[in-house]
This record gives C-alpha cells, structure tokens and sequence, in this order.
C-alpha cells in the first residue's frame, strides 16, 4: 500500500523542503550569513498546528528570516497568508 504524504490542514502537500530547514525555517541559516547581524528581516509565526507555506513550515516558534535568502516570491506569499503572523525585525549578532 503506497503513503499518502503528510498535509497541512488544509490537505496540501508541504513542497520538498531541505534537510534541517523544517523545524527552523531560515532562522538560524539566515542570521548567520556574514555581515547579517542588523539587517532587516521577517519574523513569522504560524498556528499551533504548524502551516507550511513557500517551502518552509511555520509554528508557534517564531521564526526569523532575512528577505534576500528567502526571494521575493516566497517573502510574497508568507506576507500574503492570513494564518501566518508576520512582522518587521531585525537579523540579531550571530
């Protein structure tokens, strides 16, 4: 019997996401690029349930995200989604 894949709760598919970028969606990774440290950024929140949206999966941990490592397209769609939570910040020292 083949497995179905794990859906958000809304029945999508989460899209192919890198090892180690799931639990932490670019927060680490993206405060530690050099010269980060003070740069704007994103900080998002999801549902206690988790969402997944442009690539990544978002809880109640917030998750902070330099706009240039994630493009414009995915920044995009995150800023679009109701049930995230999004808003302004900046990278921290490393």
């Amino acid at each position: 019997m083949a497995r179905r894949p794990k859906t958000d709760p809304e029945g999508q598919a989460p899209a192919a996401v890198p090892p180690g970028e799931g639990e932490n969606p670019g927060g680490a990774a993206a405060a530690l690029l050099p010269g980060a440290a003070g740069r704007p950024a994103i900080s998002v929140t999801g549902p206690a349930g988790g969402r997944w949206r442009a690539g990544r999966h978002f809880g109640p941990e917030p998750a902070v995200l330099a706009p240039d490592a994630i493009g414009p397209a995915a920044e995009a769609a995150i800023r679009a989604d109701p049930r995230l939570v999004v808003a302004e910040t900046v990278l921290p020292a490393g």
